[in-house]
């Protein structure tokens, strides 16, 4: 059955219009709590785009700073294997002036160098000098260095002394220097000076130097 509208044409354009009103605002309600949504979503995002690149950045600062340190590193790096070549094949890194140095500190002031020689040897196979007064036995470490093979410098001193007091000072000075090791007295014998107007000690003591 048709309802039949007695309202003026008038009363019912506006009451469609105010429907269609309704419609439109509530239309626009939605599209802008969708906007808000949108936007609030998009600034969240946006935040934690921000948080992410900082942290990226800092991770970036940081590597930049390791990677900064490989040169120095690899200097070291090739520093210590070239000590380490040298001390394994030429057996030690002293240099000639520190050791003058040392025997010159230790040299009584009576006494006098008249030879010094340097040899290489390997420590396994380094030949035992004939003794008749040992002053320092072999250590722990001079025997492991023998049982690896490894380089040692071997040192033959020549020199005169007034007597055995010196020789034997000198012998402790050199035991007691962190720059020799293995001690040990060739020989100490009476030599003639000044075309044998004079009598002094002539003596040679064989030492390993410090690697």
């Amino acid at each position: 059955m048709n309802s039949i509208d007695f309202l003026p044409k008038r009363l019912r354009v506006q009451r469609v219009r105010r429907h269609r009103v309704k419609r439109q605002a509530t239309f626009l309600v939605t599209v802008v709590l969708i906007l808000s949504a949108l936007g609030y979503s998009s600034r969240r995002q946006i935040a934690e785009a921000r948080e992410t690149l900082a942290e990226r950045h800092h991770e970036q600062s940081a590597l930049s700073s390791e990677l900064s340190i490989i040169p120095a590193l690899q200097a070291q790096i090739a520093e210590g294997s070239i000590k380490q070549r040298i001390s394994r094949e030429l057996g030690s890194r002293l240099a000639v002036s520190a050791v003058l140095a040392e025997l010159g500190r230790v040299l009584p002031e009576k006494a006098a160098l008249t030879s010094l020689e340097y040899s290489t040897v390997d420590a396994h196979h380094a030949p035992a000098v004939q003794s008749t007064v040992p002053i320092v036995a072999a250590s722990a470490a001079e025997a492991a260095a023998r049982a690896s093979g490894e380089k040692r410098v071997r040192v033959v001193i020549a020199g005169v002394a007034p007597d055995d007091l010196d020789v034997a000072d000198f012998l402790g000075g050199l035991s007691a220097s962190p720059l020799f090791s293995d001690v040990q007295m060739g020989f100490s014998k009476t030599v003639m000076l000044d075309e044998g107007r004079r009598e002094a000690r002539g003596f040679e003591v064989s030492c390993l130097l410090a690697r």
